[in-house]
């Protein structure tokens, strides 16, 4: 794609080169031959050389960013000795013209770091001290205010889990711990005894507002920059209000996100859980035929045959689907729609009301006309 691109039909050749590449920390990690070892490795981070000693004592500090010379260099001193700097070796996408695992080519995925990483195990921690030492509300009362609140949208499909008293994070996947904290101060704060004065509260509030700026799909340089000291102010208090639960790795990598943001334009265009989403079907595939032989192959063929099932059909169908169809009188209606009915020169005897099926709920129509008109069959009115 780089050296000879593509020829299209009118001769024009198109080239074309890899920017990034999606993944999460272990995946990133593999393919940019970093060491994979998050807990115990001495350098854990891809973006910057700095060691665990100094993460351990200053968690908002950040070290001279990784560079293609010193990734070289750290290869060639990790060929046949100890790893150097974190590098086992050296990426076979490093040899790509245009792009480097330095550059940076390997954006981090918020749904691990932030929803299955931070905000589970911070959020979890941040209510069991409002449980435990503010006194604001109970367990029990804060799963009955999550399953009663009233969801809408996407969150009837992401409603959050249970929060278990005696769980070290939250039980739910990115989504639910993503909808939990989005919502968590209608759901829980009106029980809240102080807000202002509470700082674990407030420390709950500075999450939240720092992972909408994060997933914000539109963000200004200025922004970025206020995200870069609200970030640094987070894991400062994090450290400070919890000494006893030491920070990890993913608060240092939140340190990179401002500058990430920079280069890379917003953050939640690149995150993985779409691939994750696609690989729910492999998944059910795999544990409902009970077969581990050749496995890659068969889940192959079912998913050709899937996507040959969806193909032979209308893949998207109407969003609205008519069922059934009724007279329409007008002289039913107020004066409003009598008006408007005469204006449009249209008889009653064209009307119909249709009960129509929009998204798997079913509606009545308040007035839905169509018309026969020389062959040709034209709609008035809207559900």
């Amino acid at each position: 794609m780089e050296e000879f691109g593509i020829v299209l039909e009118n001769g024009e050749t198109v080239r074309g080169t890899v920017i990034a590449i999606a993944g999460d920390n272990l995946g990133s990690h593999c393919i940019g031959g970093f060491t994979e070892n998050f807990s115990k490795s001495r350098h854990f981070c891809h973006y910057c050389l700095i060691n665990r000693a100094m993460f351990e004592s200053k968690g908002t500090e950040l070290c001279p960013t990784r560079t293609k010379q010193s990734y070289q260099n750290s290869v060639s001193m990790s060929e046949g000795r100890e790893i150097c700097d974190g590098v086992k070796f050296d990426s076979v996408f490093n040899c790509l013209k245009h792009f480097h695992v330095c550059d940076p080519g390997l954006p981090p995925c918020l749904a691990h770091d932030l929803f299955e990483g931070v905000v589970s195990t911070d959020l979890a921690l941040f209510i069991k001290q409002l449980v435990t030492v503010g006194k604001h509300f109970s367990y029990v009362q804060l799963n009955k205010n999550i399953s009663s609140f009233k969801y809408s949208g996407s969150d009837l499909n992401n409603m959050p889990c249970e929060v278990k008293p005696d769980g070290e994070k939250l039980s739910g996947h990115a989504a639910q711990n993503w909808c939990l904290l989005r919502l968590f101060p209608l759901v829980i704060g009106d029980r809240i005894k102080n807000p202002l004065d509470d700082e674990f509260w407030q420390l709950c509030l500075k999450l939240r507002e720092l992972v909408e700026m994060i997933c914000a799909p539109k963000i200004d340089h200025d922004q970025v920059a206020y995200m870069k000291c609200l970030v640094e102010e987070y894991v400062h208090l994090r450290a400070t209000l919890f000494p006893d639960a030491p920070l990890k790795p993913k608060h240092h990598f939140l340190l990179h996100y401002s500058e990430l943001t920079l280069k890379l334009g917003p953050l939640i265009r690149l995150w993985s859980l779409q691939f994750e989403s696609k690989h729910t079907y492999f998944k059910q595939c795999a544990r409902k035929l009970r077969n581990f032989k050749n496995l890659g192959s068969t889940l192959a063929e079912r998913h050709q045959l899937m996507q040959a099932y969806l193909s032979a059909g209308s893949i998207f169908p109407p969003d609205v689907q008519v069922a059934e169809a009724d007279e329409f009188h007008s002289h039913l209606y107020n004066t409003c729609i009598q008006e408007a009915v005469r204006m449009q020169g249209i008889h009653d005897s064209a009307f119909v009301t249709l009960t129509a099926t929009y998204k798997g709920t079913k509606y009545k129509t308040s007035m839905v006309v169509v018309v026969d008109y020389t062959d040709d069959v034209y709609t008035f009115g809207k559900i």
